[in-house]
């Protein structure tokens, strides 16, 4: 998966992630849009916290993230939860939008999908999402807030669940811009 994600930083001593801005994954740039993301792909939504809920008032999406970001920064697979039962179940290929309201949405393509087996230590507060499928990614495209909202993304967004209402512009948006990332080699 070295093609895929790639993290951008330098080597710098580890300091508690509150006190820290998290680098981003970079994009994927070097794959072409039609090898990674399947035709009728789903489309998944997960919303990111602006705030971090104090520790062991249970489940933190932020904190979570911030997790993520950090094990990208090290050079270890993102990885975050699936939905719950009551949508398809994700499958490679698949579109992760990873939510962060009134700033910005990161599209992650779905790399792999694993059995709750594969749920990280750290995630034991997440009672009630224990036999969800972990889902690996690896980012390809951020969409600003307003263009988001321009092709019809949702403004509000409450647990994961899959985009239904717009997914068709919204994935046209995406490999569009992927396309205009790879024609530009």
């Amino acid at each position: 998966m070295s093609r895929i994600s790639q993290i951008s930083g330098s080597q710098s001593p580890p300091l508690p992630l509150r006190s820290r801005k998290l680098k981003e994954v970079r994009e994927v740039t070097d794959i072409s849009p039609s090898t990674i993301i399947k035709p009728n792909a789903n489309l998944f939504i997960t919303p990111i916290s602006k705030t971090y809920k104090a520790h062991g008032s249970g489940a933190c999406s932020r904190r979570d993230w911030d997790e993520q970001l950090e094990r990208g920064n090290n050079g270890e697979q993102v990885m975050w939860d699936g939905p719950s039962k009551n949508y398809p179940k994700p499958t490679a290929g698949d579109l992760m939008s990873v939510w962060h309201h009134n700033k910005f949405v990161k599209i992650y393509v779905i790399t792999e999908v694993h059995d709750p087996g594969h749920r990280l230590p750290s995630w034991t507060q997440n009672i009630g999402q224990s036999d969800r499928v972990v889902v690996y990614l690896a980012c390809l495209h951020k969409i600003d807030w307003d263009t988001w909202i321009s092709i019809g993304g949702h403004k509000r967004c409450m647990g994961t669940s899959l985009i239904k209402t717009h997914a068709e512009p919204i994935l046209a948006h995406i490999q569009d811009q992927i396309k205009k990332n790879t024609d530009k080699k």
